[in-house]
């Protein structure tokens, strides 16, 4: 219950944020009088939350709820522009705020492993605007820009790679311009779909001479099920006359996974990068 009450305190804050906006520096006495009123909501909900929660924890989150609302209503309604640094910056927040949400382990996520997770979002989101080829209706083959989510997996295991995983996805949907047509299709394509790359984890279980490369193929194919299963319930208009929904889906969306899961395996090949992998491991 607490952390629904500070969910709701991290709304009211974009809600303030956003008044103070339209209050044109307090010049518009409505809605510097929403923004006050946002304000008080938002700290009295915090409090309450504080009685069970770590302060240090609820104001954290709670900020932070807050700072990315307010990204996301940005763009929408002020038509802010989605910018790299923007979306590292979401990145960080993301990573903290679902840990601390979400994860069930808490303290397996040292410190390092935050940074190093949020660390891994910021360059898959560096390398996807490295594109190589766009799809006409969505998906491109970029310069391996699912190699950071793999390599954390392979590190830290499948269930921190899928949180970090289901981070990037969000990322990608505000690099997409919050683009969707329904609400299962988002949850296919972004959060779950990039979730699937932490699959990489089980990359461990197999024989130690073929590194990375089960788990590339493992968290490709989950992501591939996500986008064949959107692309066959979503995007079957887009088929040509007289094709077979589940052939066109499986053949659309296999034109860039593939490719993509090919430049990750190729670079994945390098010791270096493989050496990389394991040292983010052993590091905590």
């Amino acid at each position: 219950m607490a952390w629904v009450t500070l969910g709701i305190a991290g709304i009211f804050e974009v809600v303030w944020a956003t008044c103070m906006k339209y209050s044109e520096g307090f010049t518009k006495l409505s809605w510097s009088l929403l923004t006050f009123a946002g304000m008080a909501v938002s700290f009295f909900l915090l409090a309450r939350a504080t009685k069970t929660l770590p302060l240090g924890t609820a104001y954290a989150a709670r900020t932070g709820i807050g700072a990315l609302g307010s990204v996301i209503v940005g763009i929408l309604l002020f038509k802010e522009p989605v910018t790299a640094g923007r979306l590292i910056f979401v990145a960080l927040l993301l990573v903290g705020i679902i840990v601390f949400a979400v994860s069930k382990d808490k303290k397996r996520w040292t410190a390092r492993m935050l940074a190093n997770g949020a660390l891994c979002i910021a360059l898959a989101t560096v390398l996807s605007f490295v594109t190589l080829y766009k799809m006409p209706q969505g998906g491109t083959i970029t310069l391996a820009s699912m190699l950071p989510i793999f390599l954390f997996s392979y590190a830290y295991g499948v269930g921190p790679g899928m949180l970090v995983g289901a981070a990037y996805g969000f990322v990608q949907f505000l690099q997409g311009g919050l683009y969707f047509v329904h609400p299962i299709e988002l949850l296919l394509d972004y959060p779950l779909a990039f979730a699937m790359l932490g699959l990489a984890g089980l990359a461990n279980k197999f024989s130690d001479k073929w590194g990375m490369i089960p788990g590339i193929i493992l968290g490709t194919f989950g992501r591939f099920v996500c986008a064949f299963l959107s692309g066959m319930i979503f995007f079957g208009m887009y088929a040509p006359e007289g094709q077979n929904l589940v052939v066109y889906s499986i053949v659309y969306n296999g034109l860039y996974l593939v490719p993509e899961a090919i430049i990750c395996i190729v670079l994945a090949l390098i010791p270096q990068i493989r050496q990389l992998a394991k040292r983010l491991a052993l590091q905590d």
